[in-house]
């Protein structure tokens, strides 16, 4: 599940996943998040931070109430204190924007 405000990054990324027969949920109901992960089940999240209405660490939170489903964040944000704040509020990993295929390569 693809959960990014910027429509081009999210299909870019789907795109991607989907070149390796992955299936790429793209979630852009910034205030349902939870309940469109409840749905879709996903085996994995990438998850952009700064989002509309709650921010992605919200949202991860709310999500590892539920699952222990692997979440990367995929964020502009590159200090070291945001990216310790990702791991704390439940990511499993950080990746900051921009990033390559080669990099990108990590979720196939």
């Amino acid at each position: 599940m693809i959960v990014e405000d910027d429509a081009k990054i999210a299909a870019l990324l789907a795109h991607y996943l989907k070149k390796y027969d992955l299936d790429a949920y793209i979630a852009d109901d910034f205030g349902r998040i939870a309940v469109i992960f409840d749905e879709q089940k996903p085996r994995l999240v990438l998850m952009d931070i700064n989002l509309p209405k709650f921010d992605g660490y919200y949202w991860c939170q709310k999500i590892r109430m539920i699952s222990l489903c692997p979440i990367i964040f995929l964020s502009a944000r590159d200090s070291e204190i945001v990216q310790v704040m990702a791991l704390e509020n439940g990511a499993d990993d950080y990746m900051t924007k921009p990033y390559n295929s080669a990099e990108a390569d990590i979720f196939s």
